[in-house]
Protein backbone atom coordinates (compact mmCIF):
# COMPACT_ATOMS: atom_id res chain seq x y z
CA UNK A 1 0.00 0.00 0.00
CA UNK A 2 1.20 3.51 -0.83
CA UNK A 3 2.65 5.44 2.12
CA UNK A 4 2.07 9.21 2.08
CA UNK A 5 3.36 12.20 3.99
CA UNK A 6 1.71 15.65 4.14
CA UNK A 7 3.61 18.91 4.58
CA UNK A 8 1.74 22.18 5.17
CA UNK A 9 3.90 25.25 4.63
CA UNK A 10 3.29 28.61 6.28
CA UNK A 11 4.35 30.47 9.41
CA UNK A 12 0.73 31.55 9.90
CA UNK A 13 -0.17 27.86 10.34
CA UNK A 14 2.73 27.22 12.69
CA UNK A 15 1.71 30.13 14.91
CA UNK A 16 -1.96 29.14 14.97
CA UNK A 17 -3.12 32.28 13.19
CA UNK A 18 -4.73 30.18 10.46
CA UNK A 19 -6.34 26.76 10.98
CA UNK A 20 -4.74 24.02 8.90
CA UNK A 21 -7.81 22.54 7.20
CA UNK A 22 -5.87 21.46 4.10
CA UNK A 23 -4.15 18.57 5.83
CA UNK A 24 -7.36 17.09 7.22
CA UNK A 25 -8.98 17.35 3.77
CA UNK A 26 -6.05 15.67 2.02
CA UNK A 27 -5.76 12.95 4.67
CA UNK A 28 -9.38 11.99 4.04
CA UNK A 29 -8.83 11.98 0.28
CA UNK A 30 -5.77 9.76 0.67
CA UNK A 31 -7.73 7.28 2.73
CA UNK A 32 -10.54 7.22 0.18
CA UNK A 33 -7.95 6.21 -2.41
CA UNK A 34 -6.40 3.48 -0.24
CA UNK A 35 -3.32 5.56 0.55
CA UNK A 36 -1.93 5.42 4.08
CA UNK A 37 -0.88 8.75 5.60
CA UNK A 38 1.86 8.16 8.18
CA UNK A 39 3.07 11.69 8.92
CA UNK A 40 1.72 15.26 9.06
CA UNK A 41 4.01 18.29 9.25
CA UNK A 42 3.61 22.05 9.57
CA UNK A 43 6.69 24.00 8.54
CA UNK A 44 7.14 27.76 8.70
CA UNK A 45 8.38 29.90 5.83
CA UNK A 46 11.98 28.89 6.47
CA UNK A 47 13.91 27.36 3.53
CA UNK A 48 16.36 25.34 5.67
CA UNK A 49 13.67 23.69 7.80
CA UNK A 50 11.45 23.09 4.79
CA UNK A 51 14.33 21.48 2.89
CA UNK A 52 15.17 19.20 5.83
CA UNK A 53 11.52 18.14 6.25
CA UNK A 54 11.06 17.51 2.53
CA UNK A 55 14.26 15.44 2.19
CA UNK A 56 13.27 13.28 5.16
CA UNK A 57 9.78 12.74 3.74
CA UNK A 58 11.14 11.83 0.33
CA UNK A 59 13.39 9.14 1.81
CA UNK A 60 10.68 7.27 3.67
CA UNK A 61 7.41 7.90 1.79
CA UNK A 62 6.04 6.90 -1.61
CA UNK A 63 3.99 10.08 -1.89
CA UNK A 64 4.76 13.57 -0.54
CA UNK A 65 2.14 16.31 -0.78
CA UNK A 66 3.06 19.92 0.03
CA UNK A 67 0.49 22.70 0.40
CA UNK A 68 1.22 26.42 0.58
CA UNK A 69 4.11 28.64 -0.39
CA UNK A 70 3.29 28.93 -4.11
CA UNK A 71 2.30 32.62 -4.03
CA UNK A 72 4.09 35.72 -5.30
CA UNK A 73 5.68 37.02 -2.08
CA UNK A 74 9.25 36.55 -0.94
CA UNK A 75 8.29 34.07 1.77
CA UNK A 76 6.53 31.81 -0.77
CA UNK A 77 9.46 29.46 -1.31
CA UNK A 78 8.06 25.97 -1.65
CA UNK A 79 8.83 25.49 -5.35
CA UNK A 80 12.23 27.08 -5.02
CA UNK A 81 13.19 24.86 -2.08
CA UNK A 82 11.88 21.63 -3.62
CA UNK A 83 13.57 22.36 -6.95
CA UNK A 84 16.89 23.01 -5.21
CA UNK A 85 16.62 19.82 -3.13
CA UNK A 86 16.16 17.79 -6.32
CA UNK A 87 18.60 19.69 -8.47
CA UNK A 88 15.92 20.78 -10.89
CA UNK A 89 15.36 24.09 -12.66
CA UNK A 90 12.25 26.27 -12.51
CA UNK A 91 10.48 26.94 -15.81
CA UNK A 92 7.72 29.38 -16.72
CA UNK A 93 4.40 28.12 -18.05
CA UNK A 94 3.10 30.30 -20.89
CA UNK A 95 -0.58 29.62 -20.21
CA UNK A 96 -0.21 30.53 -16.53
CA UNK A 97 1.67 33.70 -17.49
CA UNK A 98 -1.16 34.71 -19.79
CA UNK A 99 -3.70 34.10 -17.01
CA UNK A 100 -1.71 36.39 -14.73
CA UNK A 101 -1.58 39.07 -17.44
CA UNK A 102 -5.34 38.90 -18.12
CA UNK A 103 -6.16 38.95 -14.41
CA UNK A 104 -4.23 42.16 -13.78
CA UNK A 105 -5.48 43.84 -16.93
CA UNK A 106 -9.08 43.09 -15.95
CA UNK A 107 -8.58 44.73 -12.55
CA UNK A 108 -6.43 47.52 -14.03
CA UNK A 109 -3.54 46.56 -11.77
CA UNK A 110 0.17 46.82 -12.39
CA UNK A 111 1.98 43.49 -12.74
CA UNK A 112 5.00 43.50 -10.46
CA UNK A 113 7.92 41.19 -11.15
CA UNK A 114 7.13 38.85 -8.27
CA UNK A 115 3.70 38.07 -9.72
CA UNK A 116 5.34 35.98 -12.43
CA UNK A 117 6.59 33.54 -9.77
CA UNK A 118 3.11 32.04 -9.74
CA UNK A 119 3.61 30.83 -13.32
CA UNK A 120 6.75 28.86 -12.46
CA UNK A 121 6.85 25.09 -12.34
CA UNK A 122 9.55 22.55 -11.56
CA UNK A 123 11.28 21.15 -14.63
CA UNK A 124 9.96 17.69 -15.52
CA UNK A 125 6.72 18.03 -13.60
CA UNK A 126 3.17 17.79 -14.82
CA UNK A 127 1.61 21.24 -14.44
CA UNK A 128 -1.53 21.36 -12.29
CA UNK A 129 -3.82 24.14 -13.44
CA UNK A 130 -5.26 26.51 -10.85
CA UNK A 131 -8.99 26.84 -11.56
CA UNK A 132 -9.57 29.20 -8.65
CA UNK A 133 -6.42 31.32 -8.58
CA UNK A 134 -3.13 32.06 -10.34
CA UNK A 135 -0.35 29.87 -8.88
CA UNK A 136 0.09 26.58 -10.74
CA UNK A 137 0.89 23.32 -8.95
CA UNK A 138 3.26 20.46 -9.75
CA UNK A 139 3.06 16.66 -9.95
CA UNK A 140 6.18 14.64 -10.66
CA UNK A 141 8.00 11.45 -9.75
CA UNK A 142 11.55 11.49 -8.37
CA UNK A 143 13.41 8.22 -7.72
CA UNK A 144 10.15 6.32 -7.41
CA UNK A 145 8.41 8.79 -5.08
CA UNK A 146 5.54 10.98 -6.23
CA UNK A 147 5.62 14.65 -5.23
CA UNK A 148 2.65 17.02 -5.40
CA UNK A 149 2.74 20.78 -4.81
CA UNK A 150 -0.61 22.49 -4.16
CA UNK A 151 -1.52 26.10 -3.28
CA UNK A 152 -2.33 27.07 0.31
CA UNK A 153 -5.73 28.82 0.02
CA UNK A 154 -8.28 26.03 0.61
CA UNK A 155 -10.56 27.11 -2.24
CA UNK A 156 -7.65 26.85 -4.68
CA UNK A 157 -6.18 23.70 -3.17
CA UNK A 158 -9.42 21.71 -3.17
CA UNK A 159 -10.34 22.70 -6.71
CA UNK A 160 -6.87 21.80 -8.00
CA UNK A 161 -6.93 18.50 -6.18
CA UNK A 162 -10.38 17.51 -7.44
CA UNK A 163 -9.83 18.51 -11.06
CA UNK A 164 -6.13 17.86 -11.57
CA UNK A 165 -4.84 15.34 -9.02
CA UNK A 166 -7.72 12.87 -8.73
CA UNK A 167 -7.75 11.95 -12.45
CA UNK A 168 -4.04 11.10 -12.15
CA UNK A 169 -4.63 9.03 -9.02
CA UNK A 170 -7.40 7.04 -10.69
CA UNK A 171 -4.85 5.77 -13.18
CA UNK A 172 -1.85 5.54 -10.84
CA UNK A 173 -3.46 3.85 -7.83
CA UNK A 174 -6.38 1.98 -9.43
CA UNK A 175 -4.81 -1.42 -8.67
CA UNK A 176 -4.67 -0.76 -4.94
CA UNK A 177 -8.30 -1.67 -4.28
CA UNK A 178 -10.46 0.56 -2.14
CA UNK A 179 -10.51 1.80 1.43
CA UNK A 180 -13.94 2.82 2.70
CA UNK A 181 -15.24 4.23 5.98
CA UNK A 182 -18.49 3.97 7.87
CA UNK A 183 -19.22 6.26 10.82
CA UNK A 184 -21.57 5.20 13.62
CA UNK A 185 -22.50 8.09 15.92
CA UNK A 186 -23.74 7.75 19.48
CA UNK A 187 -25.16 9.97 22.18
CA UNK A 188 -25.95 9.22 25.81
CA UNK A 189 -23.03 6.87 26.35
CA UNK A 190 -19.43 7.84 27.13
CA UNK A 191 -16.46 6.73 25.05
CA UNK A 192 -15.04 4.51 27.78
CA UNK A 193 -18.38 2.77 28.34
CA UNK A 194 -18.98 2.35 24.62
CA UNK A 195 -15.57 0.83 23.91
CA UNK A 196 -15.89 -1.45 26.94
CA UNK A 197 -19.18 -2.83 25.62
CA UNK A 198 -17.62 -3.73 22.27
CA UNK A 199 -14.01 -4.32 23.35
CA UNK A 200 -13.90 -7.85 21.94
CA UNK A 201 -15.15 -6.59 18.57
CA UNK A 202 -12.48 -3.86 18.49
CA UNK A 203 -9.69 -6.27 19.42
CA UNK A 204 -10.72 -9.02 17.00
CA UNK A 205 -11.34 -6.83 13.97
CA UNK A 206 -8.50 -6.72 11.46
CA UNK A 207 -10.65 -5.75 8.51
CA UNK A 208 -12.62 -3.61 9.11
CA UNK A 209 -10.75 -1.85 11.88
CA UNK A 210 -12.76 -0.01 14.55
CA UNK A 211 -11.65 3.22 16.22
CA UNK A 212 -13.49 5.59 18.57
CA UNK A 213 -13.30 9.36 19.00
CA UNK A 214 -15.26 12.09 20.75
CA UNK A 215 -16.57 15.18 19.03
CA UNK A 216 -18.84 17.78 20.59
CA UNK A 217 -20.14 15.47 23.35
CA UNK A 218 -21.02 12.81 20.81
CA UNK A 219 -19.05 9.58 20.44
CA UNK A 220 -18.25 8.17 17.02
CA UNK A 221 -16.94 4.83 15.83
CA UNK A 222 -15.03 4.87 12.57
CA UNK A 223 -15.10 1.54 10.73
CA UNK A 224 -12.46 1.24 7.99
CA UNK A 225 -12.53 -1.58 5.46
CA UNK A 226 -10.01 -2.56 2.79
CA UNK A 227 -11.35 -4.51 -0.15
CA UNK A 228 -10.97 -5.12 -3.85
CA UNK A 229 -14.08 -3.10 -4.70
CA UNK A 230 -16.83 -0.95 -3.20
CA UNK A 231 -19.35 -3.78 -2.93
CA UNK A 232 -17.02 -5.99 -0.93
CA UNK A 233 -16.09 -3.10 1.35
CA UNK A 234 -19.77 -2.28 1.93
CA UNK A 235 -20.48 -5.86 3.04
CA UNK A 236 -17.60 -5.80 5.54
CA UNK A 237 -18.76 -2.49 6.97
CA UNK A 238 -22.40 -3.56 7.14
CA UNK A 239 -21.68 -6.80 8.99
CA UNK A 240 -19.41 -5.18 11.57
CA UNK A 241 -21.82 -2.31 12.07
CA UNK A 242 -24.63 -4.78 12.70
CA UNK A 243 -22.61 -6.54 15.42
CA UNK A 244 -21.92 -3.24 17.15
CA UNK A 245 -25.52 -2.05 17.02
CA UNK A 246 -26.70 -5.32 18.53
CA UNK A 247 -24.75 -4.31 21.65
CA UNK A 248 -25.19 -0.54 21.87
CA UNK A 249 -27.76 0.30 19.22
CA UNK A 250 -30.01 2.14 21.66
CA UNK A 251 -27.46 4.97 21.77
CA UNK A 252 -26.79 5.09 18.02
CA UNK A 253 -28.51 7.99 16.29
CA UNK A 254 -26.66 7.77 12.99
CA UNK A 255 -25.58 4.81 10.88
CA UNK A 256 -23.35 6.75 8.48
CA UNK A 257 -26.20 9.16 7.75
CA UNK A 258 -25.85 12.32 9.82
CA UNK A 259 -22.97 14.50 10.94
CA UNK A 260 -24.53 15.36 14.29
CA UNK A 261 -27.68 15.22 16.41
CA UNK A 262 -29.01 18.45 14.93
CA UNK A 263 -28.67 17.05 11.40
CA UNK A 264 -30.57 13.95 12.49
CA UNK A 265 -33.36 16.01 14.08
CA UNK A 266 -33.88 18.12 10.96
CA UNK A 267 -33.89 15.05 8.73
CA UNK A 268 -36.43 13.13 10.82
CA UNK A 269 -38.69 16.13 11.32
CA UNK A 270 -38.68 16.76 7.58
CA UNK A 271 -39.40 13.11 6.87
CA UNK A 272 -42.39 13.13 9.23
CA UNK A 273 -43.64 16.56 8.21
CA UNK A 274 -43.28 18.00 11.72
CA UNK A 275 -42.21 21.46 12.88
CA UNK A 276 -40.43 22.52 16.04
CA UNK A 277 -39.99 25.65 18.15
CA UNK A 278 -38.09 26.46 21.33
CA UNK A 279 -38.28 28.72 24.36
CA UNK A 280 -34.79 29.11 25.79
CA UNK A 281 -33.44 30.49 29.00
CA UNK A 282 -29.92 29.28 29.90
CA UNK A 283 -29.17 28.31 26.28
CA UNK A 284 -30.13 31.78 25.01
CA UNK A 285 -30.99 30.72 21.46
CA UNK A 286 -28.29 28.06 21.10
CA UNK A 287 -30.82 25.29 20.47
CA UNK A 288 -32.37 27.17 17.58
CA UNK A 289 -28.96 28.19 16.22
CA UNK A 290 -27.71 24.60 16.18
CA UNK A 291 -30.85 23.33 14.50
CA UNK A 292 -30.48 26.10 11.91
CA UNK A 293 -26.93 24.89 11.16
CA UNK A 294 -28.38 21.77 9.54
CA UNK A 295 -29.44 21.96 5.87
CA UNK A 296 -33.21 22.06 5.46
CA UNK A 297 -33.85 23.67 8.84
CA UNK A 298 -36.16 26.28 7.30
CA UNK A 299 -38.71 23.55 6.61
CA UNK A 300 -38.99 22.46 10.24
CA UNK A 301 -37.88 25.32 12.54
CA UNK A 302 -40.73 27.75 12.99
CA UNK A 303 -38.88 29.96 15.46
CA UNK A 304 -38.91 30.58 19.17
CA UNK A 305 -38.11 32.93 22.03
CA UNK A 306 -35.15 33.69 24.23
CA UNK A 307 -36.65 34.42 27.64
CA UNK A 308 -33.47 34.80 29.63
CA UNK A 309 -34.87 36.91 32.46
CA UNK A 310 -37.82 35.89 34.60
CA UNK A 311 -39.96 38.85 33.53
CA UNK A 312 -39.65 37.82 29.88
CA UNK A 313 -40.90 34.33 30.67
CA UNK A 314 -44.03 35.93 32.05
CA UNK A 315 -44.35 38.70 29.46
CA UNK A 316 -43.50 36.88 26.21
CA UNK A 317 -44.55 33.34 27.02
CA UNK A 318 -47.35 34.17 29.43
CA UNK A 319 -46.13 31.82 32.15
CA UNK A 320 -48.35 32.41 35.20
CA UNK A 321 -46.71 34.36 37.99
CA UNK A 322 -47.84 31.76 40.53
CA UNK A 323 -45.77 29.04 38.81
CA UNK A 324 -42.66 31.18 39.02
CA UNK A 325 -43.39 32.15 42.64
CA UNK A 326 -44.19 28.60 43.73
CA UNK A 327 -41.64 26.52 41.84
CA UNK A 328 -39.07 29.01 40.52
CA UNK A 329 -37.79 29.43 36.97
CA UNK A 330 -35.32 26.57 37.36
CA UNK A 331 -37.92 23.84 37.72
CA UNK A 332 -39.70 21.09 35.85
CA UNK A 333 -42.93 23.07 36.07
CA UNK A 334 -41.38 26.11 34.39
CA UNK A 335 -39.74 23.98 31.67
CA UNK A 336 -43.07 22.32 30.94
CA UNK A 337 -44.85 25.67 30.64
CA UNK A 338 -42.11 27.04 28.38
CA UNK A 339 -42.43 24.09 26.01
CA UNK A 340 -46.22 24.16 25.96
CA UNK A 341 -46.58 27.90 25.47
CA UNK A 342 -43.94 28.29 22.74
CA UNK A 343 -45.67 25.47 20.86
CA UNK A 344 -48.98 27.29 21.14
CA UNK A 345 -47.62 30.72 20.20
CA UNK A 346 -45.69 29.52 17.13
CA UNK A 347 -48.18 26.92 16.00
CA UNK A 348 -45.47 24.28 15.78
CA UNK A 349 -46.00 20.54 16.24
CA UNK A 350 -43.29 20.31 18.91
CA UNK A 351 -42.30 22.76 21.61
CA UNK A 352 -39.04 22.61 23.55
CA UNK A 353 -38.36 24.53 26.77
CA UNK A 354 -34.88 24.85 28.27
CA UNK A 355 -34.20 26.34 31.68
CA UNK A 356 -31.42 25.79 34.18
CA UNK A 357 -28.24 27.03 35.83
CA UNK A 358 -25.25 27.44 33.52
CA UNK A 359 -23.08 29.01 36.21
CA UNK A 360 -20.81 30.17 37.57
CA UNK A 361 -23.14 30.74 40.57
CA UNK A 362 -26.07 28.77 41.93
CA UNK A 363 -29.61 29.98 41.28
CA UNK A 364 -32.71 29.49 43.41
CA UNK A 365 -30.70 27.08 45.52
CA UNK A 366 -30.01 24.88 42.48
CA UNK A 367 -26.46 23.76 41.74
CA UNK A 368 -24.62 24.73 38.57
CA UNK A 369 -25.46 22.21 35.87
CA UNK A 370 -29.06 21.69 36.97
CA UNK A 371 -31.13 21.71 33.78
CA UNK A 372 -34.78 21.04 32.98
CA UNK A 373 -35.91 20.30 29.43
CA UNK A 374 -39.59 20.42 28.58
CA UNK A 375 -41.02 18.70 25.54
CA UNK A 376 -44.56 19.41 24.34
CA UNK A 377 -46.01 17.19 21.63
CA UNK A 378 -49.63 16.37 20.80
CA UNK A 379 -51.52 16.77 24.08
CA UNK A 380 -48.71 15.72 26.41
CA UNK A 381 -45.79 17.47 28.04
CA UNK A 382 -42.81 15.64 29.50
CA UNK A 383 -39.79 17.00 31.35
CA UNK A 384 -36.27 15.66 31.74
CA UNK A 385 -34.13 16.75 34.69
CA UNK A 386 -30.36 16.78 34.24
CA UNK A 387 -27.32 17.44 36.38
CA UNK A 388 -24.54 18.32 33.97
CA UNK A 389 -20.88 18.89 34.67
CA UNK A 390 -18.42 21.35 33.18
CA UNK A 391 -17.94 25.07 32.77
CA UNK A 392 -20.66 27.46 31.65
CA UNK A 393 -20.18 26.94 27.91
CA UNK A 394 -20.12 23.17 28.32
CA UNK A 395 -23.33 23.11 30.36
CA UNK A 396 -25.18 25.16 27.77
CA UNK A 397 -24.01 23.04 24.85
CA UNK A 398 -24.68 19.76 26.64
CA UNK A 399 -28.18 21.00 27.46
CA UNK A 400 -28.87 21.55 23.76
CA UNK A 401 -27.50 18.13 22.84
CA UNK A 402 -29.71 16.55 25.49
CA UNK A 403 -32.73 18.39 24.13
CA UNK A 404 -32.01 17.24 20.59
CA UNK A 405 -31.58 13.67 21.78
CA UNK A 406 -34.84 13.94 23.73
CA UNK A 407 -36.67 14.94 20.54
CA UNK A 408 -35.22 11.96 18.67
CA UNK A 409 -35.91 9.41 21.41
CA UNK A 410 -39.45 10.49 22.24
CA UNK A 411 -40.94 11.63 18.96
CA UNK A 412 -39.20 11.00 15.69
CA UNK A 413 -36.87 8.01 15.93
Amino acid sequence: MVQAELIAVGTELLMGQVVNTNTSYLARKCQENNINVYYHHIVGDNPERLAATFKQALKRSDLVILTGGLGPTEDDLTKQVVAKCLGRELRVDKEASENIRRFHQKLNREITQNNWRQAEYIDGSRILKNHNGLAVGDYFVDNGSSVILLPGPPSEMKMMFEREVLPIWQDTFKSNGVMRNKILRFYGIGESKLTTEIQDIIESQVNPTVASYVNDYEVSLRLTANASDDTSAAVLLRDTGKKIKERVGEYCFSDDQFESLEYAVVYYLTEKGLTISAAESLTAGLFQAMVADAPGASKVLTGGMVTYQTIEKERLLGIPEEIVDTFGVVSSECAAEMAKRVKEKTGSDIGVGLTGVAGPETQEGKEVGTVFIGLAYDDSVRVKELHLSGVRVAVRKKAVKEALNLVIKNIIA
